[in-house]
């Protein structure tokens, strides 16, 4: 694929499937350039589908030049940045850039409302767009619910800051209510032991996985993307870079990214973990891009499946706790603050992006431990 026709297009043989990979810059105030690199990669079945995809990707990026190596080529230039459709270019945003940061559930939401966005303002140029309209528009999105409309507003500013258009961010000031949402339990020792061992009896190919997600701390789609790649067995550590998600038409894709940035991380193991990790890579004769955890039939397991086996371990162990697979990250982050690890060291093998995310959200205080704590002070005595 070395002709200049096919740049940026490359064949990946191990997947048999032709994949564009651009190179972009993209803004970030905490550089001191004030922009970072990054790449966008989309996987196609046929080279024709890599060529569309790839024209398409440049469209959008024509619009300014600091955000992409422009390619080379014999095509006219697009027409200028005022000149373009509105809605057309909110509709390619979304489905190349903005789709692939968010889950599944949250890619129908923020579609239904771009969607009546660009029904709004169809076949209106750029030059046309105006803050009140934008505000008009933006406050139709949410008659039945605020929420719904802040959330419009952040899509489209983020929109409109990609394409250098800040002048015409949303300024308005919504209050939306938010419902309380119903915390997470962690669990005990002993909880833990018999969602174990139900796991290892019912389904014992995937006993490894469920003792790492409570060794970890990870999310479901980090331990389910960790390749052999990220596994360094001399210093017994994993390292976090890729996730497993499901994209909006639930096929299982690999990502090359992290719910945010803190979740790119080294995670150190116990040796006997480790040891039972190279006992598999080495059965398994794998090469460093295979998954470590994969179903009977050697392929990237079901993300929906692993929580529905955990979610069926815990009936048959009685817990009557409102618990799901991730109850054992929060079970991982207790434990840690329990046994006196500081918290700045569990925020950063957790992959926490804040301290107040982990203290508010995470952390389940071990009543006993406290009482403990509280009487050896001495408060208690001068009561």
């Amino acid at each position: 694929m070395k002709d200049v026709r096919h740049k940026y297009i490359t064949y990946r043989v191990d997947r048999d499937k032709y994949q564009v990979t651009f190179p972009v810059t993209v803004p970030d105030p905490n550089s001191r350039r004030g922009v970072k690199k990054k790449k966008i990669i989309k996987q196609c079945k046929t080279l024709a589908d890599a060529l569309a995809e790839r024209d398409r990707l440049m469209q959008l990026y024509h619009l300014d030049a600091s955000l992409l190596n422009v390619l080379e080529n014999d095509k006219e230039q697009p027409a200028p940045l005022d000149e373009q459709d509105f809605s057309k270019l909110l509709l390619e945003w979304f489905d190349t850039i903005k789709s692939r940061e968010l889950s599944v559930s949250s890619i129908r939401f923020y579609r239904r409302q771009v969607d009546l966005v660009a029904i709004a303002l169809q076949g209106r140029k750029m030059k046309d767009i105006s803050v009140p309209l934008l505000n008009a528009v933006i406050l139709s999105t949410g008659r039945n619910s605020q929420n719904s409309a802040i959330k419009t507003k952040g899509a489209i500013n983020t929109f409109l800051a990609d394409i250098r258009k800040p002048e015409l961010k949303s300024n308005l000031r919504l209050k939306g209510r938010t419902a309380r949402r119903r915390e997470r339990e962690s669990l005990t020792a002993q909880e833990v032991r018999k969602i174990l061992a139900y796991i290892a009896k019912r389904y014992p190919a995937y006993s490894s996985l469920y003792k790492m997600f409570f060794l970890t701390g990870c999310r479901r789609s980090e331990l389910l993307g960790l390749t052999w790649r990220c596994v360094n067995f001399d210093d017994n550590t994993i390292r976090i870079e890729n996730t497993l998600l499901m994209d909006e038409h639930y096929k299982i894709v690999l990502a090359h990214r992290t719910k945010t940035a803190a979740g790119k991380r080294t995670i150190c193991l116990p040796a006997k973990a480790i040891k039972r990790l190279k006992f598999w890579y080495v059965v398994r004769k794998a090469s460093p891009d295979d998954f470590v955890f994969i179903n009977r039939k050697g392929e990237a397991i079901n993300p929906q499946q692993v929580s529905a086996y955990f979610h069926r371990a815990v009936r048959a162990c009685k817990i009557k706790k409102y618990v799901s697979l991730h109850s054992a990250r929060h079970t991982f982050a207790t434990n840690l603050a329990n046994a006196g690890v500081p918290m700045y060291i569990i925020q950063k093998q957790g992959g926490w992006s804040s301290l107040k995310i982990l203290e508010s959200h995470y952390l389940h205080e071990d009543a006993e431990k406290a009482r403990a704590y509280i009487k050896s002070s001495g408060v208690w005595d001068e009561l």
